[in-house]
C-alpha cells in the first residue's frame, strides 16, 4: 500500500471537505471550552474556504458557508444547538 500526501493544490476538494468536517466537529464538540471550540470551528471553516469556492464546489461551499454563519451565531449568542 502506498500512502500519499494530500495538499491543497493536488487534492483541493478532499482537503476542503476535511476542513469542513473538522470545523463541524469542533462546532458540535461537547468537551472542552465552548468558546474555544467555536473559535476552532471558525478557523477550520476559513481554511476550507481557501480551496472551496462557489464555482468548484457549489454545494460543499454553500453548506460550509451556512455552518460558518451558525458558528458566528453561536459565538455571539452562546447558544448550544447541535447542527
Amino acid at each position: 500500500m502506498v500512502l500519499g500526501v494530500r495538499t491543497r493544490t493536488s487534492h483541493a476538494a478532499s482537503v476542503g471537505r476535511n476542513d469542513d468536517e473538522l470545523a463541524t466537529a469542533y462546532l458540535n464538540r461537547r468537551d472542552g471550552d465552548r468558546a474555544d471550540n467555536i473559535e476552532q470551528a471558525i478557523a477550520a471553516y476559513q481554511q476550507a474556504f481557501k480551496v472551496m469556492t462557489h464555482l468548484n464546489m457549489p454545494i460543499g461551499w454553500a453548506r460550509a458557508m451556512n455552518n460558518l454563519g451558525l458558528a458566528y451565531f453561536h459565538r455571539i449568542h452562546g447558544v448550544r444547538v447541535i447542527t
